[in-house]
């Protein structure tokens, strides 16, 4: 017969099983923390943010962030979302919140190291981002009746959504006796092929008399609230160096041998649209290729080229503009191969060719430089 348990060994058993108690109710309780840590899933080997440039408007208030993470099924609970300044921007669950204008840098990384970033610019819908301009540059395009301005200014306007017909420019021309000779408030337009804004401006409407050289002085303007950006003033400048004089309605070059076998029958620069007629042979068929190639690259504005190797026919083409490019090679134009000695030998002849006919609405520079990227190392 078992004796009767003594107050202090009950006191003992009790404290024992409330220590196991507290134990397993902790092992318990930390199943949850165990098992989600092993449910992180498979961890990313690299990600990427997929803008450099993110924008928002504090009208928009919240967008997603548009990243990727390798591989494909690799999860996003190791990433960690870091804002440089939040009272511009913060992220809450992979979405950005824009705050208040100004700019910022946003991050994200893991903790096995990767890294990744982009800017973060914070405008207001009255502002068109115009605010973030410190700098802009001129890009003159002689075109037809028209002076078309491209304005550089460093920002990705592709990433920012360019609300064209929202969008003014306040610009002036003033000639180098500071006398101003176009002074309008024009549309803002955005080319997709140069990735750039740019104005159009009629040459007729410029009173440059007998001073054709100038500078642009310019401030951009949302159309709807009327804010304007800082003020810049930039010089009238193209490439080779000429002033604002129209081409004549017409300029015809006929017969123009480029090499061996390739000869360009005739070119009619009419309103600036540069038709060249090249005559080809067939028998290298990589030399007609880069001749026509490097053609559409010297175009500065619009070019269009028919082409005949031998018994074929194409066509190639480019409008700076517009955007629009054609490449319809003839059909026997199975290679492009053609030797280091052969593109010299195009280059120099198209550059000779283009510096003893300034007329021609043809970009020796840009000949220059893929002469350059070629031969030089």
């Amino acid at each position: 017969m078992m004796s009767a348990l003594t107050k202090k060994q009950i006191l003992a058993i009790a404290a024992a099983a409330g220590s196991f108690l507290i134990t397993v109710t902790t092992i318990i309780a930390n199943v949850g923390t165990i098992s989600s840590f092993m449910d992180r899933g498979i961890k990313p080997s690299d990600l990427n943010i997929k803008q450099d440039v993110i924008t928002i408007t504090v009208q928009q208030g919240k967008i997603p962030i548009e990243y990727e993470v390798s591989p494909l099924n690799a999860s996003d609970n190791y990433l960690h979302w870091n804002v440089e300044d939040e009272s511009v921007a913060n992220v809450e669950n992979g979405i950005l919140v824009g705050k208040k204008c100004g700019n910022t840098k946003l991050s994200v990384y893991t903790d096995t190291g990767l890294v990744d970033d982009a800017l973060v610019y914070v405008s207001d819908a009255d502002k068109n981002f115009f605010e973030f301009i410190n700098d802009a540059r001129v890009f003159s395009v002689s075109s037809g009746t028209n002076l078309l301005a491209y304005f550089s200014t460093g920002m990705e306007w592709d990433n920012y959504g360019f609300p064209s017909g929202d969008a003014n420019v306040d610009i002036k021309i003033v000639n180098d006796n500071d006398k101003v000779v176009y002074d309008k408030v024009i549309p803002l337009e955005y080319s997709d092929y140069q990735k750039m804004i740019y104005a159009t401006i009629k040459k007729d409407e410029i009173e440059f008399g007998d001073n054709p050289y100038g500078k642009y002085v310019f401030e951009f303007i949302n159309a709807n609230s009327g804010y304007r950006s800082r003020k810049f003033e930039y010089p009238i400048s193209f490439p080779d160096g000429t002033a604002i004089y129209s081409l004549p309605e017409k300029i015809i070059y006929e017969n123009i041998n480029v090499a061996d076998g390739i000869n360009i029958a005739k070119i009619e620069i009419n309103n600036e649209t540069c038709c060249i007629d090249l005559i080809c042979d067939g028998k290298n068929v990589g030399l007609e290729w880069f001749t026509s190639k490097m053609l559409v690259n010297a175009a500065t504005h619009k070019c269009d080229i028919d082409i005949i190797s031998g018994d074929n026919k194409g066509h190639m083409g480019v409008n700076y503009s517009s955007g629009i490019i054609r490449n319809d090679e003839p059909v026997n134009w199975n290679s492009h191969d053609i030797t280091a000695e052969d593109k010299e030998k195009v280059l120099n002849s198209l550059i000779y060719f283009i510096k003893t006919h300034p007329k021609l609405n043809l970009s020796e520079s840009s000949l220059l430089s893929q002469r350059y990227r070629h031969f030089v190392d």
